[in-house]
């Protein structure tokens, strides 16, 4: 049976910090307003070259680590209220809780999955983003992943009521 067809429309990223260290939250998400953009988190493997000097046709591969490409670049529509929410707010929850040896999470909702995206990352406070006469303001909001990226079931507060 084929699949039904999505939209991107609803998607929400949040962000907690663990209230106990070393565990996931499953509460205190709090939303990071318009995101615009959110890359790819998912790559196939490097491979590394196992071929045997025997061979004579074909190499043969191993997979290696996957590679992100390091910090994740989220877009979002700039304004004051996401700046003072980015570099101070979520900024300062992740160095307070860095400080207490705890993790930022973030999560990525699509409407209508039973899973969410979830990873711990140190996110990099937002400078002046470039701009162009014609174009919508935005920014990139820049975090580095501390662990893989994965499928996580959505915390009950992020469900919709009645799911």
């Amino acid at each position: 049976m084929a699949a039904i067809r999505m939209s991107t429309a609803g998607i929400k990223m949040y962000y907690a910090v663990e209230a106990q260290k070393g565990e996931q939250p499953t509460e205190g998400f709090q939303q990071i307003p318009e995101i615009t953009e959110i890359p790819e988190m998912s790559s196939a493997p490097e491979t590394l070259d196992a071929t045997p000097l025997e061979s004579e046709m074909y190499r043969i591969y191993v997979p290696a680590l996957i590679d992100l490409g390091g910090a994740l670049s989220f877009t979002a529509n700039m304004s004051q209220s996401l700046l003072t929410l980015w570099n101070e707010t979520i900024y300062t929850a992740y160095t307070t809780g860095i400080a207490g040896e705890k993790e930022m999470w973030f999560c990525v909702v699509i409407p209508g999955f039973e899973k969410c995206m979830m990873f711990t990352g140190q996110p990099t406070k937002i400078g002046m983003p470039g701009a162009s006469v014609g174009e919508v303001f935005q920014v990139t909001l820049p975090i580095t992943p501390t662990n893989e990226p994965d499928w996580y079931d959505v915390p009950t507060e992020l469900k919709p009521m009645g799911v």
